[in-house]
């Protein structure tokens, strides 16, 4: 074996290396928003989910128990079989409850895979607390 063929094993092996990282990593935190069913749902475990109040600047964290692989979070009521839910950002203050308020902006952010862009959609109730998509 020459120099050159081990050049050019060395090269394909970073090739091969490279289309690997790149398929690997195509992950992304794009979520919608499902009107009908008043969730947010995405292609990919939701595991974080960030919902800051604009009225308040208050923060609900929503965080994915262990061993759940759901893609479906329910933004008009509590779901504390797969979610655990928390009033600040180190995740210390769990709530035992949860609502949005009437006539309120909201940001949801999807923070779920950590080296992706997080994706955020902006929101709002009406006075029957039901959420629309603003942008």
């Amino acid at each position: 074996m020459n120099i050159k063929n081990l050049n050019r094993m060395n090269a394909s092996k970073f090739f091969y290396f490279f289309i690997f990282i790149i398929f690997y990593s195509c992950s992304n935190n794009k979520v919608s928003f499902d009107s009908k069913r008043q969730a947010i749902t995405s292609s990919y475990s939701l595991s974080k989910i960030i919902i800051e109040n604009l009225n308040t600047g208050d923060v609900i964290i929503i965080r994915k128990n262990k061993n759940v692989k759901s893609s479906l979070v329910f933004m008009n009521k509590m779901d504390t079989i797969n979610y655990s839910y928390f009033s600040d950002w180190l995740e210390e203050k769990k709530l035992k409850s949860f609502s949005l308020e009437p006539n309120t902006k909201y940001r949801i952010e999807n923070a779920s895979i950590g080296d992706a862009t997080n994706y955020v959609l902006l929101m709002e109730t009406d006075n029957n607390k039901i959420l629309r998509l603003t942008r």
